[in-house]
């Protein structure tokens, strides 16, 4: 990665196959590490193609990732990790990783994540400082304690594709497996499956989260509130599936919570409001969402076409309920005497009497137009159009200037044939990437290439 690095960037393929780190590494920037994805995300979580063995245990993460570096397409796995004695790991990979602690020249930038099976790691990805653009699909795992932490960050992080749950470690197929039983009790005691802190306009779909503690967990650092747009999220055998410490203006859409406490469990909100569209919520315990913000202002909160299993405690909130339904055969929406306003529109109610329980709270506040329809259904977002089919689908590389793949960079000489050549050698394979190196035709380039087939040349680096 090195070598790559000082070529101005490129691409370090790692073929299938187990490899063992007694020692951390870095990603460069403008590096990109790409292994041969053993694709976990179906019904089979046996772990193959690139998997790195990791035996380190020391102070920082396994993997540092700089200025638009990127890591794809491989398995991380802890051999000597165990249920019996878990041995608290630094984080896998440190995201946003800055050579001095502060800024310097190649601080992290648009770093990529993607098709990364974390099989049972401590902390999973976790970052040295703030992570601005953050592009990551597709991680997957059993976290022992934390699966990802999104620290403050600004400029739209993106996130696709985040999935935790006992099933990786115990259905790996890798020596010291443990049961999944036990695993799952292990992880509903300790494991936070994503913590988002002060993030701006995070944009994010299908993250799910299996035999967590907490499921998702919102906090923030003192950077101001998180605010964004969240798609497809969903908690399963999870002691509470979302708890909320402080959150901003932000849109949950086409969610599915549940949690045997509660499926969302809300400490403090922004005055800007939060929304649930197109949402389920369900627990087996008292409240499918529990407001608990008490605090002397009130707070914007607000559901459509969402459904509910048990009961919705209100807070000290303005709450609006439009189109939704709920099962529970008793009275459901629950106020406190700080509740300040509440809107029911177009509801569907199991229970045949008044649904509200004020609780202090006086029924002046509370405005009713049941019996319509209020809210137009929201379209579904997609953000996986050019996800649907990995791309590119195999991991075949060709490398424009090595000794098999031979181009002329002149300017003059028609270089189509050659690259042409090796377009259809990669389509033949399955997919792949051509990869034409920055430096190529260029006399440092021609010397390292002439240096690999045996010649005492020495290359030139720039710099």
């Amino acid at each position: 990665m090195q070598e790559m690095a000082l070529l101005g960037g490129g691409t370090v393929f790692v073929s299938a196959g187990e490899y063992l780190f007694e020692n951390p590494i870095d990603i460069p920037p403008n590096v990109v590490l790409y292994g041969d994805w053993g694709d976990v995300s179906g019904a089979d979580k046996s772990v193959r193609g690139t998997v790195l063995k990791v035996t380190y245990n020391g102070t920082r993460s396994f993997i540092r990732m700089q200025r638009a570096s990127k890591i794809r397409d491989m398995s991380i796995w802890y051999p000597q990790q165990s249920l019996a004695n878990v041995i608290p790991y630094a984080a896998t990979i440190d995201a946003a990783y800055k050579e001095d602690g502060v800024t310097p020249a190649n601080s992290t930038s648009e770093v990529a994540i993607e098709n990364i099976n974390m099989v049972n790691s401590y902390v999973g990805i976790a970052p040295q400082s703030s992570m601005p653009r953050m592009n990551v699909f597709g991680v997957y795992g059993s976290p022992l304690s934390l699966g990802v932490y999104q620290k403050a960050s600004s400029d739209i992080p993106m996130y696709s594709d985040l999935v935790f749950s006992a099933a990786y470690w115990a259905e790996s197929g890798l020596p010291g497996a443990p049961a999944k039983a036990a695993l799952q009790a292990h992880m509903r005691a300790n494991t936070t499956g994503v913590l988002v802190g002060s993030s701006d306009n995070i944009l994010a779909s299908d993250w799910h989260m299996e035999d967590c503690n907490q499921g998702f967990l919102f906090v923030n650092e003192g950077l101001g509130d998180i605010n964004g747009n969240l798609h497809r999220f969903s908690t399963a055998n999870c002691v509470t599936g979302l708890v909320v410490n402080s959150i901003g203006p932000t849109f949950f859409i086409d969610c599915l919570f549940q949690g045997t406490d509660a499926a969302i469990a809300l400490s403090q909100l922004s005055n800007l409001g939060v929304t649930f569209n197109g949402c389920s919520f369900s627990t087996e315990g008292t409240f499918d969402v529990a407001c608990n913000w008490n605090g002397n202002l009130a707070r914007k909160l607000s559901f459509q076409n969402c459904s509910f299993s048990k009961k919705l405690l209100a807070g000290t909130t303005d709450l609006s309920v439009v189109d939704s339904s709920f099962a529970l055969d008793a009275a459901t929406i629950v106020l406190t005497a700080k509740t300040r306003s509440v809107v029911l529109a177009g509801n569907e109610y199991t229970y045949t009497h008044d649904p509200v329980q004020l609780n202090g709270a006086n029924g002046g506040i509370v405005a009713r137009y049941e019996g319509n329809t209020f809210s137009k259904r929201h379209t579904p977002f997609d953000p996986h159009g050019y996800l649907q089919q990995r791309k590119p689908s195999g991991n075949a590389l060709a490398v424009m200037g090595d000794p098999v793949h031979p181009v002329v960079v002149d300017g003059v000489t028609d270089a189509a044939p050659a690259i042409q050549s090796a377009l259809d050698e990669v389509a033949l394979q399955g997919g792949g990437v051509v990869f034409l190196p920055q430096l190529l035709g260029r006399p440092e380039y021609e010397g390292e290439q002439k240096a690999r087939r045996g010649k005492q040349v020495a290359p030139k680096r720039r710099g």
